[in-house]
């Protein structure tokens, strides 16, 4: 067993590091590991001084005879940090500028990725600087700026000095800077992001190892852990108690989906922990919904997992209704083309577009349940671009009655029925509130219809609702007022995440330059790098050469192809690169509607802009990018007022955005000239 006085972290470093280790010598690796575990100050363990390291807590241990681990030793002895693994030469390099320290204002443990003498050169050559000129010393301190870099913070003149100076320092140090340069508050910024006092804080990215089980499941998948890692920043919304419901939103990479998960997990562990104290959480798309499951299994218990469903919302009201006997077909959309075209061939002369009548009957006829002339006169249509008078909506009733008279022939119901159906069984069997709880994530994508069906099923009152989203990234339909769906949120409830976590600086501003007309919120990154690339390629067969040439290049330096991803507008061009990856020898794995992404099957990703909604990857890729497919002309000629057009550029613009997010360290964009 582990001494009782001994603790043992590890580092998301040391994890990605691992990755990387040849299979043959990742055996050696946990046999080092275990006993470490046993005992840290065993006379088996040979610690080796590092001479040539700023840091004089540092110690080398071999592993093999081509691999070293990096431990630091800190707090007198009693704490250890798995800091690194790698060939001798590269770990030695990683560790040489690095000073591992417990801040004495926060408590928590600082990686500081400097050669010291070069912070002067980081500073900005002017003397007074403005860009902090407002905040004391003292309180600098307090915020978490190590003493030895406040000259240099206090020659910073914008945000760009910033930038360049935050490479050297720790993520929760960096976060705090980016948060006084926005306004915050000295006092704010220590009650968001100083929440953890140990020895070894939670500002960096470590983990206690609580037990020998938990390091072989870090072990088995060391890359997953950080796919979850909550920020002590977004600790409090994870634990608030809040007294209605919670709406959370923020750009992308700023961690909404983290943040649900631990919400997720902190009511099912720490609020509702009866027997029979049920939790949701639910989203939009399939694949989303086994990503978080996925992930839900790798950070709560067994017994509390037992309590949560997750599931998407449609999924689940398809469950709930054949559960209750109700037999129907699901209205797909080759079948719905169909019964349009059935009736357009009446109704040609009335004036109107077919994308008219489809898009009334989605935005307007179904987002409002209407089931009747009457109800129709009297709808609300001042969100929509198209205006009708009395006499025209009498004019194309008939269309609408006749569309739902040919569902109803068939046995069809559309996804909008089935959740409005589902709502309407909860309530009049009896069985009202079967959850505690309901946490939704990828909020902006649910219709009005969805969101009446998830009130139902939450108990009214504290911690019901928690709502997590981007409106930026609505790519599946129009704005519709959620006070609509009785779903009320007090301003006192609604907060904004503003930093970003996954992408680099240049990344995110890239992104937002490149899908231009979109209204994003404030969001920062907190690290800079991984500059984005463009190719303009001539043709198909230009294309795929660069792509195999940019593949192979990432695998050559060790890049894991699962965290690789290539996505396109269009299912028949993700079908071609498919094709021409295998072809040529690269193992895919195509990212299905039906499917998360398992990072426990091999290959490269393969994904439509759809499908990659909420998931992320090292290295993204987004191809095919030309005026015909962004945005894509099958979706724009559709419109039918110039309005609608606009809408559905923004939309495309959005859906563009999501795919030039996924990228953490680098992403490709790879656009035709024709």
């Amino acid at each position: 067993m582990c001494m009782v006085s001994s603790q043992i972290y590890i580092t998301d470093d040391f994890l990605e590091a691992y990755a990387r280790v040849a299979k043959s010598q990742q055996k050696q690796v946990r046999e080092f590991l275990r006993k470490l575990r046993e005992d840290p100050a065993s006379r088996a363990i040979n610690y080796e001084k590092l001479n040539e390291a700023k840091d004089k807590n540092v110690r080398s241990v071999r592993i093999s005879q081509a691999y070293r681990a990096i431990i630091v030793q800190i707090a007198s002895g009693r704490s250890y940090i798995l800091a690194y693994v790698d060939h001798h030469d590269e770990a030695y390099a990683w560790v040489r500028n690095k000073r591992f320290e417990v801040n004495q204002h926060t408590g928590a443990l600082q990686i500081l990725e400097c050669a010291f003498e070069e912070v002067a050169e980081v500073a900005c050559s002017a003397r007074n600087g403005q860009l902090f000129s407002g905040i004391s010393d003292q309180q600098l301190l307090e915020c978490g700026v190590p003493e030895m870099f406040l000259p240099s913070v206090r020659n910073l003149v914008s945000e760009e000095d910033l930038d360049r100076m935050c490479r050297y320092l720790s993520h929760d140090v960096s976060e705090a800077l980016y948060m006084l340069a926005s306004g915050y508050q000295c006092s704010e910024v220590v009650e968001h992001l100083i929440l953890n006092d140990s020895a070894a804080g939670a500002s960096s990215k470590l983990v206690l190892l609580s037990s020998d089980q938990e390091l072989e499941r870090m072990l088995d998948a060391p890359l997953e852990k950080w796919r979850v890692f909550l920020h002590p920043a977004q600790r409090r919304y994870v634990e608030m108690d809040a007294p209605g419901p919670v709406l959370v939103t923020g750009g992308a990479g700023t961690g909404k989906s983290v943040v649900a998960l631990h919400r997720v997990r902190h009511l099912a562990e720490q609020v509702f922990t009866g027997a029979g104290e049920r939790i949701l959480l639910t989203t939009f798309s399939r694949n989303l919904a086994e990503d978080l499951k996925h992930k839900l299994l790798s950070i709560c218990r067994f017994e509390a997992v037992q309590r949560i469903d997750v599931i998407n919302v449609d999924a689940w009201a398809d469950e709930y209704l054949r559960q209750m006997g109700f037999s129907y077909n699901v209205l797909i959309s080759k079948k719905s083309s169909e019964f349009w075209d059935r009736i357009w061939d009446k109704v040609r002369d009335l004036g109107f577009k077919k994308s008219f009548f489809c898009n009334e009957w989605e935005q307007v006829i179904q987002a409002s349940d209407i089931r009747s002339l009457e109800q129709y006169l009297e709808a609300d249509r001042s969100l929509c671009s198209r205006k009708l008078t009395q006499d025209q909506r009498l004019a194309v009733w008939p269309v609408f009655a006749e569309f739902r008279h040919l569902l109803d022939a068939g046995g069809y119901l559309e996804f909008a029925d089935m959740v409005r159906k589902a709502a309407e069984t909860v309530a009049a069997k009896g069985v009202k509130n079967p959850y505690r709880a309901v946490v939704v994530d990828e909020i902006q994508d649910m219709g009005p219809n969805a969101l009446r069906l998830l009130r139902s099923l939450a108990l009214e009152g504290k911690n019901d609702l928690f709502l997590c989203g981007d409106f930026n990234q609505r790519i599946y339909r129009k704005p519709f007022p959620m006070e609509s769906t009785g779903i009320i949120i007090d301003k006192d409830n609604t907060f904004k995440l503003t930093v970003n976590y996954r992408t680099s600086e240049e990344i995110r501003k890239w992104a937002e330059s490149m899908a231009q007309g979109l209204q994003y919120q404030y969001c920062k990154s907190l690290f800079t790098g991984g500059k984005p690339a463009v190719i303009e390629v001539a043709d198909q067969r230009a294309e795929q050469a660069r792509l195999m040439s940019h593949i192979q290049g990432l695998l050559k330096q060790g890049v894991q192809p699962e965290t690789i991803c290539i996505a396109a507008r269009t299912n028949k061009l993700v079908d071609e690169y498919e094709e021409f990856l295998k072809s040529n020898g690269i193992a895919c794995c195509r990212i299905t509607p039906t499917g998360g992404d398992d990072r426990n099957q091999p290959g490269v990703r393969l994904s439509t802009m759809h499908r990659i909604k909420g998931l992320e990857f090292d290295y993204m890729v987004v191809a095919g990018v030309s005026p015909e497919t962004m945005p894509l002309m099958a979706v724009i000629s559709k419109a039918d007022t110039e309005e609608d057009r606009k809408k559905l550029i923004l939309q495309e613009k959005s859906l563009f955005y999501v795919a030039l997010t996924r990228g953490r360290k680098g992403v490709l964009l790879i656009q035709h000239s024709e």
